[in-house]
């Protein structure tokens, strides 16, 4: 129960261990009902927080076994393959352990690396964004450190985001949501969409080390 904005006749007393908040809560919906829904009952519901990995793909029509297939298969290359009929977002197959933004400061080591392989505008731009502020992303943990080939990256994306598009998995910028972004975007920004400027921010660092790249952004 949400004691912070539940009416306070339903609010649980303070003191309660977990179950007898359960115990209160349930007492406090049947009272509530009763009421004919009279003031605000507020409850946290995760459903599905107590549930084994097994049980939630298995809700959704899948296995673990299928998921640990199509990212064989995604990881291959055979993008189509790996993402037509799969019941939850695309993200899973292309590795992700939880979805999340795709640069989340929250999100595991691996799924940084892979959200910043698939997002290569974000991640320079948060990087850069480190080199001006001198604060990393993540205590401790740069986003300027990892070690991505930004030219097979690129066309990595333009193979999978040919192959999004073709299964409905993601739109088309629309003419006037891309006129309006360019409208209100720094032109410093809007460069780092472009191959050209990954490319040559490749170039510089290419024969450098992973800290070179710290030092060159």
């Amino acid at each position: 129960m949400r004691n912070d904005i539940t009416t306070a006749t339903l609010k649980a007393s303070k003191g309660l261990n977990a179950k007898q908040h359960e115990e209160w809560t349930a007492t406090a919906i049947t009272r509530w009902v009763d009421s004919n829904c009279k003031g605000r009952l507020a409850l946290t519901w995760n459903t599905v927080l107590d549930w084994p990995i097994k049980k939630v793909w298995e809700s959704l029509g899948a296995s673990i076994e299928e998921l640990e297939q199509r990212r064989t298969l995604y990881q291959s290359g055979s993008f189509t393959a790996a993402l037509r009929g799969w019941p939850a977002h695309w993200a899973y197959v292309s590795g992700n352990s939880r979805l999340s933004c795709s640069m989340c400061v929250l999100a595991s080591v691996h799924d940084i690396q892979n959200g910043a392989k698939h997002n290569l505008t974000t991640w320079l731009e948060l990087a850069l964004m480190e080199k001006q502020s001198g604060w990393s992303f993540q205590q401790g943990k740069w986003l300027s450190t990892l070690d991505i080939d930004i030219l097979k990256q690129v066309q990595f994306s333009k193979r999978l985001s040919k192959t999004l598009h073709e299964l409905c998995l993601a739109k088309r910028w629309g003419l006037l949501f891309t006129i309006a972004l360019l409208k209100t975007t720094p032109l410093t920004v809007s460069m780092l969409w472009q191959n050209q400027a990954l490319e040559a921010i490749t170039t510089i660092v290419s024969s450098k080390s992973i800290c070179g790249f710290k030092q060159h952004l």
